[in-house]
């Protein structure tokens, strides 16, 4: 949960998953490398959204919040007890 917490806080730019599914990003796109393989799927996103990645991620974000929707995203994360 802290690295979920510490995403919408700007201190880290990518969580990803940690289990055995599918694999899945939430990043800032200005976050992603050249050499991540984030990267192809945000590179042309504006910076001040938050997007989900899963595989396969030659397909895009599968959803971006921005806005009210990140604000009600971060509100919500950061009120989860720990």
């Amino acid at each position: 949960m802290s690295d979920l917490v510490d995403l919408v806080n700007h201190r880290i730019g990518i969580a990803e998953s940690t289990n055995s599914g599918p694999f899945v990003f939430l990043c800032w796109p200005e976050s992603a490398s050249p050499t991540s393989i984030a990267w192809e799927s945000t590179k042309d996103l504006p910076a001040k959204l938050l997007a989900l990645l899963a595989e396969p991620m030659d397909s895009g974000a599968a959803a971006v919040l921005t806005g009210p929707e990140l604000a009600d995203f971060s509100a919500w994360i950061t009120a989860l007890p720990r």
